[in-house]
């Protein structure tokens, strides 16, 4: 996984989502780690969205493989974000596969 995007799409996600219901934007992760010790089945993304960069009323989020389209590895949708000119934006998302 290499990208994060962010979108103002409300449907609720399901396994059969290939892309973010309305994106918006869509950046290169910031960093991405494995968990250490009792974590260590953690994948820790994080992307970060600088001022001017996505704004809106965000909504949902997801991560993805490419730049543009690719396989999409996880979608949420949250109650809405208001992300203004010169505010920004940090999305630290947790993905666990299987246990420790």
């Amino acid at each position: 996984m290499s990208h994060m995007a962010i979108g103002t799409g409300t449907t609720a996600p399901t396994s059969a989502n290939t892309a973010l219901e309305f994106q918006i934007d869509r950046n290169a992760l910031t960093s991405r780690t494995q968990g250490a010790g009792g974590d260590d089945n953690d994948v820790i993304y994080v992307g970060d969205w600088a001022a001017a960069d996505g704004t809106g009323a965000i909504t949902e989020a997801g991560i993805f493989n490419s730049s543009a389209s690719g396989s999409m590895l996880a979608r949420a949708t949250f109650a809405a974000i208001n992300k203004g000119a010169s505010d920004t934006l940090k999305i630290t998302w947790t993905v666990t596969i299987g246990a420790s």
